[in-house]
């Protein structure tokens, strides 16, 4: 792939991973048909990518999908990439000259993806002896201890919203007396963010902040976007980029 668009926006932004936004296309004609398009490859939008220049300079950078074309790659990364320089390791421009045109090779970068992560905390459970809390997350987690319940902690009639269904009704009991954790299982389209949401705002109303997470963005807008009406405070933390900005103008 080669380079055909640089976008310096590090005097703009206030993204720490997006300062520099570089287009590549295949190399050649990328009008030929026959070639693939990008929308059916691995690589997906926000995806981590490592950087490389064919054939020995590996690994030069790191970024993310910021777009996505049938014939295009948008990378936004935290450095502008000094190509010339990096040639002169190699001494390709004494070789083919200054019109020498290097070719990228984008790859997804599974080091940075969320399951190495998630990998990672559950090995931290094990390397913590001193910490009482890790020692109970230990044993709920690994050793598969059954989740405490307090059913004083149950909610009261008017608690419950009347447009959720029966199963939303035994979710949301099952969530508000939960001691340790609760999981609402559900295929997609049963309700579960409605749900979520109305859990949210009812344990607001107790006096409690809630921290809401997810394994994607979109996810935890979605949610927010069921809270946009309410009266409390909202606080969104995320990357600039990967934060839906036109459904939460409103918060």
């Amino acid at each position: 792939m080669i380079i055909t668009d640089h976008v310096d926006q590090s005097e703009t932004t206030l993204s720490r991973i997006a300062r520099h936004i570089y287009t590549f296309a295949r190399s050649g004609d990328s009008t030929i048909s026959g070639r693939p398009s990008f929308l059916n490859g691995h690589i997906g939008k926000n995806d981590p990518i490592s950087l490389s220049i064919e054939p020995d300079l590996l690994s030069i950078a790191v970024g993310f999908v910021v777009e996505l074309t049938p014939t295009e790659v948008r990378i936004g990364t935290n450095q502008k990439l000094d190509v010339s320089a990096l040639l002169e390791r190699t001494r390709r421009l004494e070789r083919y000259g200054e019109e020498y045109q290097p070719v990228f090779r984008l790859d997804k970068d599974e080091m940075l993806s969320g399951t190495t992560r998630m990998r990672n905390n559950i090995a931290q459970l094990f390397y913590s002896e001193e910490s009482k809390r890790d020692s109970k997350r230990r044993d709920l987690v690994v050793r598969l201890e059954e989740p405490r319940f307090e059913d004083v902690w149950a909610p009261d009639p008017e608690e419950i919203p009347e447009h959720l269904n029966q199963d939303q009704r035994n979710a949301m009991v099952k969530v508000l007396t939960a001691k340790d954790y609760a999981c609402i299982l559900g295929m997609p389209g049963t309700g579960k963010t409605t749900t979520i949401a109305e859990i949210i705002l009812a344990l607001v109303k107790r006096g409690k902040s809630v921290l809401l997470t997810s394994y994607t963005h979109s996810a935890v807008d979605t949610i927010l976007t069921k809270l946009v009406n309410s009266d409390h405070k909202i606080l969104r933390l995320g990357n600039i980029e990967k934060v839906n900005k036109i459904r939460l103008l409103s918060l």
